[in-house]
């Protein structure tokens, strides 16, 4: 049978591929630490399962989701982008839930790319972003990230890149701070740059914000950015945080006219799923982002000879930011629910 021309560029997904490849491995005794898809080797909250649990026992939870998202999730979001980012969203217009982040980048690059038009693509940087881009029609070219630089973009390429270009073309450019898979934290300068580039070369910037709480202790969001909504959109997710990488719980943030059109794709492919729609009724993303949680200000289990005071602690006492605390203080995931939010 033949396949469509869209995808004669594009193979199957790389971490798809390799994570067979591991498992065939694997079977035959090989016993292979894998170092690849970033998937949290710890569970979520008790708590988090245990209201998954009694939800999904609600006959009432199982029906098709709206497609904008359910107005409490959407407002928890909004409130969880206040407290961790101190930015303020309009959760009725600045706000799209997403099944995962990824999901995200495929409905954006469907919306915003013709056939040929150019996609800035991180190197290295994860590969979806590239077969998205090239599954829309876009052409993809990478801009260097070196360790000379802080792992920054380097501007000089950038506007090498585009130097034969009609500035009035549009186009995307993918950025990711904290970066995968260097760590790279977000130099504030560096991306205010980006977006006064972005500006004068008519750049849609899509920044993938996945890691924002991981060995952070300053969450940040390029939104927070004068000027940013302009030309940003922000993808967002529970998956890394919060270890929740299984139930697609994820979010896009941006100025409302991109709001509108990125629903205009989204809503021809699909609803909110079921997850969704348990935690807005019953978990507070504001106590489940909890700083005993993300932030190590817990450490009853510290390893043996670490200090629990974290004014004392080395960075080597410190546990993994994935929510790993075993016995978080002050969660409480019922807290003014309703309805279960708010």
């Amino acid at each position: 049978m033949q396949i469509a021309k869209r995808l004669n560029d594009v193979g199957e997904y790389y971490f798809s591929q390799k994570l067979r490849e591991i498992d065939a491995m694997n079977k035959d005794g090989k016993n292979v630490i894998n170092l690849g898809i970033g998937s949290p080797d710890m569970p979520p909250h008790p708590d988090v399962i245990k209201v998954l649990q009694e939800e999904s026992a609600r006959p009432n939870v199982h029906a098709y989701q709206n497609y904008k998202g359910s107005p409490l999730l959407r407002n928890a979001i909004a409130d969880w982008y206040k407290k961790w980012y101190n930015i303020e969203l309009n959760a009725d217009t600045e706000i799209l839930p997403l099944i995962g982040s990824k999901e995200g980048i495929m409905h954006i690059c469907m919306t915003y790319l013709n056939e040929g038009d150019l996609v800035l693509i991180p190197n290295p940087g994860y590969p979806t972003y590239s077969s998205a881009a090239k599954i829309a029609g876009g052409k993809c070219v990478g801009y260097d990230l070196r360790e000379e630089n802080n792992w920054q973009p380097d501007m000089e390429q950038l506007q090498q890149i585009i130097s034969d270009r009609d500035s009035s073309a549009g186009g995307l450019i993918f950025v990711n701070y904290p970066h995968m898979p260097t760590g790279q934290l977000p130099v504030k300068e560096k991306l205010e740059q980006l977006i006064t580039f972005a500006k004068q070369h008519s750049l849609l910037i899509i920044h993938d914000n996945p890691y924002s709480f991981i060995l952070n202790d300053a969450p940040f969001s390029l939104l927070s950015i004068e000027g940013a909504k302009d030309v940003v959109i922000e993808l967002n997710s529970l998956s890394k945080s919060h270890n929740m990488a299984g139930w697609r719980i994820g979010m896009l943030c941006g100025a409302k006219e991109r709001i509108e059109e990125v629903l205009r794709f989204k809503s021809n492919m699909g609803r909110g799923g079921l997850v969704n729609d348990i935690f807005i009724r019953n978990i507070s993303m504001r106590n489940i982002v909890n700083e005993a949680v993300l932030f190590d200000t817990y450490y009853e289990d510290a390893p043996a000879g670490a200090s629990k005071d974290p004014n004392q602690q080395k960075p080597t006492d410190k546990h993994n930011r994935r929510a790993h605390c075993q016995q978080p203080v002050n969660i409480d995931i019922r807290e003014n629910c309703g309805l279960g939010l708010n």
